[in-house]
């Protein structure tokens, strides 16, 4: 009897897990899906590893929060407090490797959980679909605010790459409803988010990534800087200890 409800309690424990998605999850060695997609400024869609040129030798895979409409709320400009504070140990890798066979892909993301208290619609880029002309918008919005962050150098990077509708770092917990999400079906949603990780968003994560798509480091993830919590689980120098073993 003691193994029957042994078994029963490891079923109910693995249906939830899967129930959860975070086996889905990324790791070092998997390769990223072929057509895992992030948005251009222009709105377009581009592959991710699309964007890999004949001298990369690496991606720099950083995905961060966006700016804030809302000028009472965020940090900087930004939603998210710890993609701001974050912002430092990115850009020291930036100027640093950036000329060095390194592909610097930022991808920006929506409050898409906490719209209105950053200044968007309420359930605007969790639902509309890509072609309706509120949709983009929106995104035209969204994406000139990054714009003007680009020019303050509150952002550093030239080139940036938008997931509006939070499909990277998706969280199968949070969205119970995705009828109307237009990314539902596919492979790789919120398989960037780090196994395990109880925040809502996770931002910023940084992975690096081979050409090829085959993850070498990361998930690095978790520094919080907000007065109520205070934790740093990766410094600038362990990611450029990790750059350097996979580019020298």
């Amino acid at each position: 009897m003691k193994t029957i409800f042994r078994l029963c309690v490891v079923a109910l424990c693995i249906q939830a897990t899967l129930l959860s998605g975070q086996e889905q999850s990324y790791k070092v060695g998997d390769k990223i899906d072929s057509d895992v997609t992030v948005f251009n400024a222009d709105g377009e869609k581009v592959k991710m590893l699309d964007l890999v040129q004949a001298d990369t030798r690496l991606i720099y895979l950083v995905i961060l929060g966006g700016p804030s409409l809302n000028p009472e709320r965020g940090s900087g400009g930004i939603w998210c407090e710890d993609s701001f504070n974050d912002l430092p140990v990115s850009t020291y890798n930036y100027f640093n490797f950036s000329q060095k066979g390194v592909l610097f892909v930022p991808v920006v993301c929506p409050p898409v959980y906490h719209e209105r208290r950053f200044g968007y619609d309420k359930g605007f880029f969790m639902q509309e679909q890509d072609s309706e002309n509120d949709f983009l918008k929106g995104f035209q919005a969204f994406t000139q605010a990054t714009k003007d962050l680009q020019k303050q150098k509150i952002i550093p990077f030239d080139n940036v790459f938008f997931d509006p509708h939070f499909s990277l770092l998706f969280n199968h917990n949070r969205l119970k409803d995705r009828q109307n999400y237009p990314l539902k079906d596919v492979s790789w949603l919120g398989r960037f988010k780090p196994e395990g990780d109880t925040q809502i968003y996770s931002t910023p994560t940084i992975w690096l990534i081979l050409p090829d798509g085959t993850i070498v480091e990361g998930p690095f993830y978790g520094n919080r800087y907000s007065h109520r919590i205070r934790k740093i689980t990766y410094t600038v120098r362990d990611i450029e200890k990790a750059i350097k073993r996979h580019i020298f």
